[in-house]
């Protein structure tokens, strides 16, 4: 698994927390899991993917573009 440079570079602006968890590699931005966003995988690419897919999906989303009269 290839991870890009451009993934890499946003982990290195988050700084996540990466530890292993048994058989597991764990990338977690925030406090807890619960509250925080997570990605798991058997490696660390694997990891790394899963973590920017789920941050992705739960950042807010852009605010609406600001109209000029």
């Amino acid at each position: 698994m290839i991870v890009s440079k451009m993934a890499l570079k946003t982990i290195g602006l988050l700084r996540p927390k990466f530890y292993q968890d048994g058989d597991m590699f764990c990338f977690l931005y925030g406090g807890n899991i619960q509250d925080g966003i997570a990605g798991f995988g058997k490696t660390a690419a694997e990891a790394a993917v899963d973590f920017l897919n789920n941050f992705h999906e739960r950042r807010p989303a852009d605010p609406p573009p600001v109209r000029v009269r």
